[in-house]
């Protein structure tokens, strides 16, 4: 039987050199969908990891332009580069296939960026 529907918050309101903004449990889902908006400055970096294992460590699964905007396995749908998400009024997202993930660790970099959001795994 699939797990329920699932929704939680993302918000990091001083975003610097590289951090993370969030570690999302994933085991037992197969879709993982971001939406977000980045306030003060554009990112200057976006990176997606995920972690096999509950014990395991990161893996860098997408950090540069091309992972976003020609995707693949993981990245199944991106608003495009997210590395220069715009800040402003305009809603970024991002759909990930997490199915063999039990962790996805998201990680931007900014200039006292601020980044607040909505994520959906099912």
């Amino acid at each position: 039987m699939p797990l329920p529907t699932r929704f939680g918050q993302l918000s990091n309101l001083d975003i610097d050199a590289s951090e993370a903004v969030t570690v999302i449990g994933t085991e037992g889902y197969t879709d993982l969908t971001l939406e977000f908006i980045v306030g003060v400055a554009n990112l200057t970096g976006f990176l997606v990891e995920y972690r096999a294992t509950p014990g395991g460590n990161f893996m860098t699964m997408a950090s540069v332009a091309l992972d976003y905007t020609t995707p693949k396995a993981p990245v199944k749908r991106a608003s495009g580069d997210l590395n220069v998400a715009a800040s402003g009024p305009t809603v970024h997202n991002l759909r990930l296939d997490v199915s063999n993930a039990n962790a996805v660790r998201i990680s931007a970099a900014g200039v006292n960026s601020t980044l607040v959001g909505s994520y959906r795994k099912s």
